[in-house]
């Protein structure tokens, strides 16, 4: 492994990140962190190297084998358990529902430093694959607004006595009245009365998380 993949790993280590979910906040794309680890990439261009230190909160300097690393971010997004609804009766096609309570807490980015509202999930399906794989991690804001093109996580009843459901999907658009979701597989629009949805928070990028 070369010293850059090392420190790479060091950092991914430090952070409680995967290679995977950090290369997707980094760089929208899954394998580009693996290919540094695997030796494929060995030199990694200057701008590659710069987002690298920004998400793995550390330096160009140290990645490139100088300086001292970053000390570790704290340790207090909560994580919160998105189960799959198995059940039709839910009546949409959200198949996802948040538990209340944190299984765990993970770092906070640098760019989230002293933001409130922070909270993370897992994906837990391919429903918007390639933007998000399963068992990625995201981070999430319930106090930045989203615009419409944002991805989000929407939480809804579809009927007072209903089941609480969830999606994670991009807004296409919203108005007075309406929410318009989109969802990639299947390919899925649905228009959802605002008075049905009780939170549209945003999935926070790589350059929110890194404070661009």
């Amino acid at each position: 492994m070369s010293d850059i993949a090392r420190r790479i790993q060091d950092r991914l280590t430090a952070l409680g990140l995967s290679a995977h979910a950090a290369s997707v906040a980094a760089f929208g794309r899954g394998d580009a962190i693996r290919d540094i680890l695997n030796g494929r990439v060995r030199h990694p261009r200057a701008d590659t190297i710069a987002r690298l230190a920004a998400v793995l909160q550390t330096t160009e300097a140290w990645l490139l084998g100088g300086g001292i690393a970053a000390a570790g971010a704290p340790r207090d997004v909560p994580v919160f358990r998105a189960n799959r609804i198995e059940d039709a009766a839910a009546g949409a096609e959200a198949t996802l529902r948040l538990e209340d309570s944190a299984v765990e807490y993970v770092n906070r980015p640098a760019g989230l430093t002293g933001a409130r509202g922070v909270y993370a999930f897992f994906i837990a399906d391919d429903r918007m694959a390639p933007r998000f794989e399963t068992g990625e991690l995201v981070y999430v804001s319930a106090e930045r607004p989203p615009r419409v093109g944002d991805y989000v996580l929407a939480v809804f009843r579809i009927a007072p006595d209903a089941l609480e459901q969830a999606c994670v999907a991009r807004l296409a658009a919203r108005d007075e009245a309406t929410v318009t979701l989109l969802r990639f597989n299947p390919p899925w629009r649905e228009v959802l009365g605002r008075g049905i949805v009780s939170r549209l928070h945003k999935i926070l990028t790589f350059n929110d998380m890194a404070g661009l």
